[in-house]
């Protein structure tokens, strides 16, 4: 199975089991400051939104500031959410062209089989000068995990497997946007660096974010002792990289031609502070 359909079928799961998917807060903490960061310079209204991605509450409830938000969550318990938010694990968006001044998408792209057809439904969904704005795990994402599962493998079974699922390059998501009809791209990586006392920390994090399948503890394959290999790969590790874990995170922006001139606002021009806009909720 592919790495990106096995992260989906992850995601499914924890819906199938009613298992809520639960971000650490300082990383949803994180969200919530570069969307607002980056929608507070910009010069224009949205009065409809759309919403991919996990329950990230506060990052929604802003977004509810902003105007009227369809969710389409990627997976976990719906049970104590909204009754208006929707699990969607389709490849194909239930939505109509045109429908939407800004789309978001938060942690989701990197997880759908052919993620560049679904910028294309991004792209459809949005009227003219509506705005694109997503963030997934780029590609230096877990790259300690990476290298100390390659020497791990070395050291036990004289070999190498792909432990980590590949992820996308900037690169490739600027040409992707391109290929996709959105004007005006921007791209830009935020290198984060992630420490932790021991694996077990580490793996009860994806997990929680159902995302465990970034790493695959048996290479794909059976009988590979994975008690064994953890026990190593937790040494190896913790020896190279102290306990580090990269989080390369990529956001893109991207606008739908129209024929309004868009144009963002100055740093410090913003006619709302994100403390005000949580205090108002509180």
């Amino acid at each position: 199975m592919a790495p990106h359909l096995r992260l989906s079928a992850t995601r499914r799961q924890a819906h199938r089991q009613g298992r809520q998917i639960d971000y650490p807060a300082e990383l949803e903490a994180y969200f919530l400051d570069e969307l607002h960061a980056r929608l507070s310079i910009v010069k224009r209204t949205f009065n409809t939104i759309l919403y991919q991605g996990p329950p990230l509450r506060k990052l929604i409830a802003y977004l509810e500031r902003l105007g009227a938000v369809d969710v389409l969550m990627n997976g976990g318990d719906l049970r104590h959410l909204p009754s208006s938010w929707t699990a969607c694990f389709d490849d194909i968006l239930p939505i109509h062209p045109g429908s939407y001044d800004l789309v978001v998408s938060v942690m989701h792209m990197h997880g759908v089989p052919k993620w560049d057809e679904l910028l294309f439904q991004y792209q459809a969904a949005l009227r003219e000068d509506g705005l694109f704005l997503g963030v997934f795990p780029g590609q230096e994402t877990l790259q300690e995990i990476k290298q100390a599962a390659f020497e791990t493998d070395a050291q036990i079974f004289e070999g190498a497997h792909a432990r980590v699922i590949p992820f996308v390059s900037a690169a490739h998501f600027a040409q992707m946007m391109q290929q996709s009809g959105f004007i005006l791209p921007v791209i830009d990586v935020d290198h984060r660096k992630i420490h932790y006392p021991d694996l077990a920390c580490f793996w009860q994090d994806i997990k929680s974010m159902a995302e465990q399948s970034f790493v695959q503890k048996d290479g794909g394959q059976k009988g590979l002792m994975p008690k064994r290999f953890a026990v190593v790969l937790e040494d190896v590790w913790q020896k190279r990289f102290k306990g580090e874990v990269t989080l390369d995170l990529l956001w893109g922006q991207g606008w739908v031609p129209g024929e309004l001139k868009t144009k963002q606002l100055r740093p410090g021009q913003g006619l709302t502070s994100l403390k005000e806009v949580l205090e108002q909720k509180d």
